[in-house]
């Protein structure tokens, strides 16, 4: 079964005359690997003018002339859902696991999500093979227990492949301002489906 839940396209959502911003100067800025996470789901009407009222020095990721990219992932979980419903009551010691290929440019990762103090998501990641994203090879059971050893007891071929999604998204970086205290980075996915 797929779903799809927005499909308003970026280029009408995201102000034009927002310059570019290169990946290695959006990461220099702000990484984000360790941050923390606000997800709302809108419509693109509303969205657009959200995006229309921040401030003008914001800028947009652009590789290549392109300023939306296709992402494809696969999240894995016990067959019990341990990690969905971690997340779902709020727990401590959340995490996920999955992989995040960038479709445009073939780049697969391995990621592992924790939930560290003051809900702070942290993110680490492991190059992985495009061809095994949609299981954990002997590698990536090794990287998965190790990078959550001391908060799971289920090995880490208890994780099945549970949930792929697939979406376009457009990166902006907020610089630093009074409402803003550090430069930031927002994501405005679309085209969503599962």
């Amino acid at each position: 079964m797929t779903a799809t839940a927005f499909t308003q396209n970026t280029a009408t959502l995201v102000p034009a005359h927002w310059p570019g911003i290169s990946l290695d100067e959006l990461n220099a800025k702000a990484a984000m690997q360790t941050r923390v996470d606000r997800k709302y789901i809108v419509d693109g009407l509303y969205a657009a003018a959200v995006l229309s009222n921040l401030p003008a020095d914001a800028s947009v990721l652009e590789i290549n002339g392109e300023r939306d990219f296709a992402y494809d992932s696969v999240y894995f979980d016990t067959e019990n859902l341990d990690s969905y419903k971690l997340a779902a009551t709020g727990r401590r010691n959340r995490y996920k696991i999955r992989t995040h290929s960038y479709v445009d440019t073939g780049a697969t990762f391995l990621e592992v999500k924790t939930e560290g103090a003051r809900a702070v998501t942290v993110k680490e990641r492991i190059p992985y093979p495009a061809a095994d994203r949609a299981y954990l090879n002997a590698a990536g059971r090794d990287y998965v227990e190790e990078s959550l050893r001391g908060l799971i007891d289920a090995p880490a071929t208890a994780f099945e492949p549970i949930l792929t999604t697939a979406y376009r998204r457009t990166t902006v970086l907020l610089p630093a301002s009074e409402h803003n205290p550090v430069d930031s980075r927002m994501t405005i996915d679309t085209h969503l489906t599962w």
